[in-house]
């Protein structure tokens, strides 16, 4: 059941085909030189690897620890690589304490998610829900929303893709990706795709219309 749900999940979120590669498109409201700053950086855990975290946990048939622990861990690195450069970062994280059925987990955190935008109405949000892992690549589920008070624009997510391989075939490290998302909030790169420029920062992407 679970490698069937995971299945779904990349066949709903990763471009496959060039058209759907077509319909992404770089954010271009907002200014690539624009800090992003102050930050929200909530963690939900609601796809990947670390989905409802307390059942992934107790079924190790299905998820290895390791990269339960990795999709878990990354959005606090990310927060603490921000601190150690100054930025005003707050972090929070949906855990609740007692195990929940799978839809109830997924409702609450939806909850919780809408209670902690309302709260930080001045923030810009990173939004993490999780990352699932392959053998050569990662899909990761990082998306940045503008301050609001109600409706927030979504400005796009992070493509970490090509952060995840180095040329030798070898796993990035997670505070090299760190620095990357970090970057990315300082300015932005403006060119995403094959033709891209930069090696240490990303575009940010959304869908066309």
């Amino acid at each position: 059941m679970q490698s069937s749900w995971k299945t779904l999940l990349l066949a709903a979120l990763l471009p496959l085909s060039a058209n759907a590669a077509a319909r992404e498109v770089i954010n271009v409201r907002l200014p690539v030189d624009t800090r992003i700053e102050p930050v929200l950086v909530l963690v939900q855990y609601t796809a990947g690897d670390c989905s409802h975290p307390e059942t992934a946990r107790k079924d190790k048939r299905h998820a290895g620890l390791a990269h339960i622990d990795r999709c878990m861990g990354f959005p606090l690195i990310v927060a603490q690589t921000l601190k150690s450069r100054g930025v005003d970062v707050q972090l929070e994280v949906f855990n609740p304490a007692d195990p929940m059925p799978r839809d109830a987990y997924a409702s609450a955190a939806s909850t919780w998610g809408r209670q902690q935008r309302a709260a930080h109405p001045e923030r810009y949000v990173l939004n993490y829900m999780g990352q699932v892992e392959g053998r050569q690549s990662a899909f990761m589920l990082l998306s940045v929303e503008a301050p609001g008070q109600e409706n927030r624009a979504p400005l796009g997510r992070l493509d970490l893709t090509h952060f995840w391989i180095d040329s030798y075939g070898q796993r990035v490290t997670q505070a090299r990706q760190a620095d990357v998302v970090a970057n990315t909030l300082d300015h932005r790169c403006p060119i995403h795709g094959p033709q891209q420029t930069c090696n240490d920062r990303l575009a940010l992407i959304e869908r066309a219309d």
